[in-house]
């Protein structure tokens, strides 16, 4: 704890109000979003960054441009606030692609492009 003191010109020493902090802050967010694909266009590595509103289980899948998907990249579970999931598609060919993030009943779809 500690305390803040002002002292004035005539000698009077004044004590400040003072907020205790505390260690549990609780984050406040309002929506489950896809931030961004970072970048985009990537060659192989790029970073998607998203948002959870609540802790809830995020799948996140990697589609085609027609609509198939290739492959799963991440099943778990994420606590509230911003999150990474870093990408390496060496494997796959140039192209556009579209990363699906599912969380319950919401569904979030960005649109990126691999470039080799």
């Amino acid at each position: 704890a500690f305390g803040l003191f002002a002292a004035l010109n005539d000698g009077t020493v004044l004590a400040l109000p003072t907020h205790s902090m505390s260690n549990s802050h609780q984050v406040m967010v309002h929506n489950f979003t896809i931030d961004n694909i970072y970048p985009n266009p990537f060659n192989p590595v790029g970073t998607i960054n998203f948002t959870v509103k609540e802790r809830s289980a995020i799948s996140v899948e990697l589609f085609n441009i027609l609509g198939d998907k290739i492959t799963g990249i991440s099943d778990k579970i994420f606590d509230i606030g911003s999150h990474q999931i870093d990408l390496n598609l060496d494997s796959f060919s140039s192209g556009y692609y579209m990363i699906v993030l599912r969380s319950g009943d919401e569904t979030k779809m960005k649109k990126f492009t691999l470039l080799k």
